[in-house]
């Protein structure tokens, strides 16, 4: 029987939560959720990217079936396939711009001096939003031409 962390769990460790929650205060992000806060939806998102989930539906489906794991996985609330819905229309999304951003900088940093990486290649953005994807995708666009253009 497996006793250690989860993969996922140690993906995390990695992803600074202390800039997360900085670009969360600043637009207000948790103002109006109660149990589904801003950095479960992070968590769940993450999770969907990581495991190519496709749909709010695939993506409830997902994290049901690992119930038991949600909590050491860093999950504290239960997942619907609405309350999904509602965060990712309620929410501002330039939390979501301003923390890509953060993990470019931090790329950046990391990649400056290894030639062989192109960090367009390295961020691969699949953004859930039902109101704002037209207005992520040209945030995201222009952080892959800020990419191309810098790397």
């Amino acid at each position: 029987m497996h006793s250690g962390r989860l993969v996922f769990a140690q993906l995390l460790d990695l992803v600074p939560v202390h800039e997360f929650h900085r670009c969360v205060r600043r637009y207000r992000g948790n103002f109006h959720g109660r149990r589904f806060s801003c950095y479960d939806q992070f968590l769940c998102l993450a999770f969907a990217q990581l495991t190519y989930r496709e749909s709010l539906r695939d993506i409830e489906t997902c994290l049901r079936a690992m119930k038991s794991k949600l909590y050491h996985a860093g999950l504290r609330a239960s997942v619907a396939r609405s309350t999904l819905a509602d965060a990712n229309e309620k929410r501002d999304s330039r939390i979501w711009a301003d923390f890509a951003q953060v993990l470019i900088a931090r790329a950046r940093r990391l990649y400056a001096k290894d030639k062989g990486w192109n960090l367009a290649k390295i961020f691969r953005w699949r953004l859930i939003s039902t109101r704002n994807l037209s207005r992520m995708k040209m945030i995201c666009e222009a952080s892959f031409r800020t990419c191309y253009s810098n790397g």
